[in-house]
């Protein structure tokens, strides 16, 4: 009897998903990433996103970058954008793909944020760098 990788999206509770998500990033096999893509996309809990985001920052196969491109314009929560970013700085080894798509978003997505957002990011970003 050969055992098949438990599949996140069957499993109701968060914590054990969470687990499950890190667990298929720490194979560092290819073949899972799109199970990780589905979780990220379509995940109900933020946190489920954001392991799913760093375990194919793990894996970091460049087949991922399109779908992680996506997910950072369609992402609403912060810690997932982050995470996403993250990922899209280890996994865009392609350059035309990874890191210049991801700051084309990043940029959108500054610009459509309030004033008072715009301030708040700035002066976060300036923290982090001191």
């Amino acid at each position: 009897m050969r055992l098949r990788p438990a599949d996140p999206a069957e499993e109701p509770r968060a914590l054990v998903r969470q687990q499950l998500v890190k667990a298929l990033g720490e194979t560092g096999d290819s073949g899972v990433t799109d199970v990780l893509m589905f979780t990220l996309h379509n995940d109900e809990d933020p946190l489920v996103r954001v392991v799913a985001a760093r375990a194919l920052a793990e894996i970091g196969d460049p087949s991922s970058g399109d779908g992680l491109v996506l997910a950072l314009r369609e992402e609403d929560h912060s810690w997932v954008v982050a995470a996403v970013a993250g990922a899209l700085g280890t996994v865009g080894a392609a350059p035309d793909l990874g890191i210049p798509r991801a700051i084309e978003v990043l940029r959108s997505r500054f610009h459509a944020l309030s004033e008072a957002k715009q301030r708040k990011v700035r002066l976060r970003l300036r923290e982090s760098h001191q």
